[in-house]
């Protein structure tokens, strides 16, 4: 039965000198599986994330269970390493991709993407890349409307979208903290909060 399943990968000897290497800050190196169009078997998927001496390995399954992945890929740290085979992993639009690898590259999360070599590259490595990722989220910021947001509460203009909001809010019904989804839309926490905060009767 398809399912989202957060195990330890199985990778002997490599996990164990990849975990020593990085000491005692204890930054993790997550791999994500997903069945999908263009996309190789799970099964390879697995073998090849074990390979390259993934802590863990999230296995994508029904989309109504994304949100739990969503939950780990916003507490990711400064030095955590996410590698997939391809975005098509992470199962959204092209311009909420693009916001998450935005967010993460400013956290200082590594993203990896396997070439045609199977070998797992920094999408973001080069100033230009990280460029690229900047000028795609800005784009989908301006088509959800947050530069000219005019979302009122109070009496005064938010600096978010409607649909912005109604996003930010059920993140934290998820459990992400204010900082995160503070990161995600460059918002100090208290603001997320007066922002997502239900109206008192």
């Amino acid at each position: 039965m398809s399912h989202i399943s957060a195990t330890l990968a199985a990778t002997g000897g490599a996990a164990a000198n990849h975990a020593r290497a990085r000491g005692a800050a204890k930054i993790l190196r997550y791999g994500i599986v997903r069945d999908g169009d263009g996309l190789p078997p799970a099964t390879l998927q697995r073998l090849g994330l074990e390979r390259a001496a993934c802590d863990l390995i999230v296995e994508e399954g029904r989309v109504t269970e994304q949100r739990r992945l969503d939950r780990l890929l916003l507490r990711l740290r400064s030095g955590d390493e996410v590698l997939v085979y391809s975005l098509a992993a992470i199962q959204r639009p092209a311009g909420e991709v693009a916001q998450l690898l935005r967010h993460l590259i400013r956290t200082g999360v590594i993203f990896r993407l396997a070439d045609e070599n199977e070998r797992f590259v920094p999408i973001a490595k080069t100033k230009a890349a990280r460029r690229i990722v900047e000028l795609l989220a800005a784009h989908e910021d301006h088509r959800r409307g947050r530069p000219n947001a005019q979302c009122v509460r109070g009496g005064s203009r938010n600096p978010l979208s409607r649909f912005q909001i109604d996003y930010a809010r059920k993140l934290h019904k998820q459990g992400a903290p204010l900082r995160t989804i503070g990161l995600i839309f460059q918002l100090p926490p208290d603001e997320i909060w007066e922002l997502i905060s239900e109206p008192r009767a």
